[in-house]
């Protein structure tokens, strides 16, 4: 064999690398302003109502229906 010869820290080096050039970088800043969240919601009759327990409680008969939606409160 000729050439060069392979050293076996070229992989770990590198990904190390890697890993401090993402650190370095960190996170950019969030762009909404207010708090995130998944809001539920229960059809009654023509409208939706915001429901007052959440989905791991309430219990929907046939026929119910039910919703979610992302929504960003402005009040947080």
């Amino acid at each position: 064999m000729t050439g060069r010869p392979r050293t076996p820290y070229a992989l770990p080096v590198l990904l190390l690398a890697a890993a401090l050039l993402l650190v370095a970088a960190g996170a950019g800043t969030a762009q909404a302003v207010g708090y995130r969240y998944w809001s539920f919601w229960d059809r009654d009759g023509g409208r939706w109502t915001y429901a007052t327990e959440g989905p791991s409680t309430a219990r929907p008969a046939d026929g119910d229906v039910q919703g979610l939606r992302f929504a960003v409160s402005e009040d947080s």
